[in-house]
């Protein structure tokens, strides 16, 4: 359950960090044109982020096991 919870967390940072550059480049991705590519772009990024901050975490993590390893 935990490695779900990182997974939402990471995916729903991606998903601000692409709405801030949304608002800093004046981006309007909200018009009616492009309705098809917010369904499709919004859920991929924030799998794709999810996917990575957890993949990222938890080689983090596993190193941090193997230093204590070594200075135990």
């Amino acid at each position: 359950m935990k490695n779900y919870f990182i997974r939402l967390f990471f995916g729903i940072l991606t998903l601000g960090i692409l709405i801030g550059v949304r608002y800093l480049f004046n981006i309007d991705l909200f018009s009616e044109d492009r309705y098809p590519l917010l369904l499709l772009a919004i859920p991929f990024s924030m799998m794709v982020g999810g996917w990575g901050g957890w993949y990222l975490y938890r080689r983090i993590r596993n190193k941090k096991n193997d230093y204590q390893k070594i200075f135990k």
